[in-house]
């Protein structure tokens, strides 16, 4: 186990690992004392300075990764919305020019691969 200039330590070893996550009282994991005052006092900002020690914080942890993921899933799917329409007008297109529309072939199944090509 190794002590950083900042206070933190740099473990590397299965055996000082099991320490830390073990011993809550000398690696508290309550970063909302300490970091409070300077970042805030939210989940998702003060677990994502330190990484989580106790069982407690990880849970905190992973609540708040769960809405960070959410909410960065939804700006991807936001940020794809216009290209999504503008393939979706042209499939339309496509399909009215024809006298033989298979929606499946000529339609349905080109979206899932368009989108998944794109990301």
């Amino acid at each position: 186990m190794l002590r950083l200039g900042d206070g933190s330590y740099f473990l590397t070893r299965y055996a000082d690992l099991q320490a830390v996550y073990r011993d809550t009282k000398t690696f508290s994991s309550d970063k909302h004392v300490e970091y409070g005052p300077k970042y805030g006092t939210d989940s998702l900002t003060v677990t994502s300075i330190t990484p989580p020690v106790s069982s407690s914080t990880i849970h905190r942890c992973t609540r708040a990764c769960a809405a960070h993921h959410r909410r960065a899933l939804a700006k991807a799917v936001t940020a794809l919305e216009p290209g999504l329409i503008a393939m979706v007008d042209a499939l339309l297109d496509a399909l009215a020019a024809k006298d033989d529309v298979d929606l499946i072939e000529d339609f349905a199944s080109t979206i899932p691969i368009e989108v998944i090509g794109t990301c």
